[in-house]
């Protein structure tokens, strides 16, 4: 499913809730006028009715069948299953021994942004072992068993060398986006380098790249996401770090900003413009510029894009970006 399909039956679903008045009209009417006016897509044309539309299914029955076929759950689904999980609960203890948690307190966001992260180390620790316990016992077996051919490759696996070449050339293509400044043009490019390669040796700079795109494009929240995927690929990347130190700057998030800026040096202790932001993030919070949790003005708890934009540049010096700054850095976008 592309994405202005995907669009387009979230605009008939949001339509739906209107005729059966299940939600603030008003409301809906915003949303809906802002996916159509961000997407160019319009529910009364015939044309493109014809196009995306799925008349017999309707987007929870898609919803409900896509997690039912992939076998996905929840975070909240995950962590319930493994709450009487021996081997979990053994985990966790032993990171908490080694002070994964210090420095915050049960409940708060850090506490469960940890959390998160510790249960996704455990899932793929907890999946690595059924791996090696399977192919243990098909070696144990092969001698009895009748020679079967080898699974059909993954979509990101299949070509070797060859998908790898595409992710590489959808990459160059992007940065040349984001160069001309045509950030949707490159968060897509990126897009399609990570679905070829996902979990690939250079699928850091994939999502770090992505992430920087999103930052232009004012996603911060994605660029965030996208940093933290950079890292958890591999933790030494400093580009990732920075990026990540921007975007919680972008949402006044200063401690969060200074603590990402701080790793980013320490793994690049040669790049000029990192101690810069940290003082500038350091005395952004020294005057009290911290975002509240749903603080921002903006309905429904998002943030306020102005107010983004105004501490943007504040930390900018003279009212330049600090994103753009480090974009224009040549060593920022050495081996982007």
């Amino acid at each position: 499913m592309e994405r202005d399909q995907a669009v387009f039956l979230v605009l008939q679903y949001i339509q739906s809730l209107k005729d059966a008045e299940a939600a603030e009209t008003e409301s809906l009417d915003t949303v809906s006028d802002l996916l159509s006016t961000a997407f160019n897509l319009k529910l009364d044309d015939v044309e493109t009715s014809d196009k995306y539309s799925l008349p017999k299914a309707s987007l929870p029955e898609l919803l409900e069948a896509g997690v039912e076929s992939l076998g996905v759950k929840t975070p909240a689904q995950e962590l319930e299953e493994l709450k009487d999980n021996p081997l979990f609960q053994q985990f966790l203890a032993t990171v908490t021994k080694k002070g994964f948690f210090k420095g915050t307190e049960e409940g708060t966001p850090e506490y469960k942004a940890r959390h998160r992260k510790m249960v996704v180390r455990f899932m793929a620790k907890l999946e690595d072992q059924k791996r090696k316990e399977a192919e243990q016992a098909a070696e144990a077996g092969a001698a009895d068993l009748p020679p079967v051919p080898p699974p059909a490759p993954s979509r990101a696996e299949s070509g070797g060398a060859d998908t790898a070449a595409k992710a590489e050339k959808f990459k160059e293509q992007g940065n040349d986006c984001l160069r001309n400044k045509d950030y949707e043009g490159a968060a897509e490019l990126y897009s399609q380098a990570i679905e070829c390669s996902p979990n690939g040796p250079k699928s850091h700079i994939y999502f770090a790249n992505r992430a920087a795109a999103r930052h232009y494009l004012k996603q911060y929240r994605g660029a965030i996401d996208d940093c933290e995927a950079a890292i958890e690929r591999d933790e030494s990347y400093a580009k990732a770090h920075s990026r990540l130190g921007l975007a919680h700057a972008a949402l006044s998030e200063w401690p969060k900003s200074i603590k990402a800026h701080q790793r980013a040096l320490e793994l690049d202790p040669t790049n000029k413009q990192t101690p810069t932001y940290i003082k500038q993030a350091e005395a952004k919070m020294r005057q009290g510029q911290v975002a509240a949790p749903g603080a921002g003005g903006a309905p429904g708890g998002m943030p306020d894009m102005a107010a983004m934009q105004q501490a943007m540049a504040g930390m900018g010096g003279g009212g330049q970006n600090p994103m753009a700054a480090m974009m224009q850095n040549p060593a920022m976008m050495q081996q982007a």
